[in-house]
């Protein structure tokens, strides 16, 4: 079959006009025996005013390699046999649905191609049958909102291999973005916005948990004696997790113990971090710890995340509460500013060594047991208050605070 196609711009759309032909894209003129040498495959009718050019059939042959090549994930061949199609045919509402879905196999968390999608989506249903409309828009649906939640796992993909405040900044930014997009796809096709949005917090959830736990956490604890810029850098990207967990909880506006006690955990491992700097001369080393201007309000987000845990579930099994047993018999009460000193010395001093762990193990396997049975005898607490009194004020000369305190 032949068709006529402008040597200037590779236009096919030829008008007839005062004895020669005109292309309406580029406005170069043809005579009939230049028009002739111009010949390509598809059938000419120039017979009236109007060149009339029928290459069904090729365009039939396009679509369906447009197709074998995407169901073989070459999707820029896909995407490049549907374009030779609207060449053609700019109202092949069938070559617009699958240049859509080709383009969005092709997007990247630096390069989103999702207008692009949209655009050719709505060109599609816009040209279909009125028979085709529902179905197209049905289609156009369920492909946009995985298409979607693709970006997002690939923008927490980025995130788990190097969480750093850019890379969280450009996630939050993307996710926001790709949020819109899924509004504007339930807005104009149906859907159910809910979905999307606890699936993608669920997502982000879990990748917070990956990046602090195979990341994060395993650099910080694969040394000892981490030095006081690695220990800067994991507070630093401690922080950066705990914004993610809270942007998933924003995303998915549910009230989840897990994500709030997750939060807890990554505080308290702030607050009972340490850097360490090695002296030779001595072969000791000294300790930077966090200080007031991060504890306090530290502590006081850990209040608040423990207050909606206990409103969502009283029952939840929050991280971090370990009894002082003996020391809250003694002295009445888990929060007072002695018990406080005392969980310092726990978690500061005696957690960060073989022995010390050894002795928190042994301490939490008996205590529980004296205390039920003389807990409530005075010569009990009188022997041990002694004791803890003089433990007490040595850690606090020693500079343990006795201010407020939460694990």
């Amino acid at each position: 079959m032949k068709q006529i196609r402008c040597e200037m711009c590779g236009n096919s759309d030829l008008i007839k006009q005062d004895g020669v032909f005109v292309c309406q894209f580029c406005g170069a003129k043809y005579t009939l025996e230049e028009a002739k040498k111009l010949l390509i495959e598809g059938v000419v009718d120039v017979s009236g005013s109007a060149v009339k050019i029928d290459d069904s059939e090729r365009l039939v042959n396009y679509y369906q390699m447009a197709e074998s090549a995407f169901a073989s994930n070459n999707f820029r061949e896909s995407e490049s046999y549907c374009n030779k199609i609207l060449e053609s045919d700019l109202k092949d509402y069938m070559a617009w649905f699958l240049k859509g879905k080709s383009a969005g196999r092709q997007s990247t968390v630096d390069f989103l191609r999702v207008d692009e999608v949209i655009n050719c989506f709505t060109k599609s249903i816009e040209n279909a049958p009125e028979q085709e409309k529902t179905r197209l828009e049905k289609n156009a649906s369920e492909y946009m909102v995985p298409f979607l939640i693709s970006i997002v796992k690939l923008c927490c993909d980025t995130f788990v291999a190097n969480p750093t405040k850019a890379n969280l900044k450009n996630t939050e930014e993307k996710i926001s973005l790709l949020t819109k997009y899924n509004y504007e796809v339930v807005s104009k096709w149906g859907g159910i916005a809910g979905d999307f949005s606890k699936e993608i917090g669920d997502y982000i959830y879990s990748s917070a948990l990956l990046a602090w736990e195979n990341v994060v956490l395993k650099e910080y604890k694969s040394d000892p004696h981490p030095t006081k810029e690695e220990w800067k850098s994991f507070m630093d990207r401690g922080y950066i997790i705990i914004e993610l967990i809270q942007l998933s909880l924003n995303i998915s506006s549910e009230k989840s113990c897990e994500k709030y006690n997750s939060m807890i955990i990554v505080a308290t491992h702030i607050n009972n971090s340490y850097g360490c700097l090695y002296n030779p001369s001595t072969n000791r080393y000294s300790y930077f710890r966090p200080e007031s201007n991060i504890l306090k309000p530290n502590n006081q987000k850990i209040y608040e995340w423990k207050a909606k845990i206990r409103q969502i579930n009283p029952q939840f099994n929050i991280y971090g509460k370990k009894g002082c047993y003996i020391a809250t018999a003694v002295y009445g009460s888990y929060d007072c500013p002695e018990v406080w000193t005392l969980r310092r010395f726990r978690d500061y001093s005696l957690s960060k060594t073989w022995y010390g762990r050894g002795f928190i193990r042994f301490y939490y396997a008996i205590s529980p047991t004296l205390v039920k049975w003389f807990g409530d005898k005075g010569w009990f607490r009188n022997i041990w208050k002694k004791k803890l009194d003089r433990m007490v004020k040595n850690l606090i000369e020693r500079g343990y605070e006795s201010s407020s305190y939460e694990d």
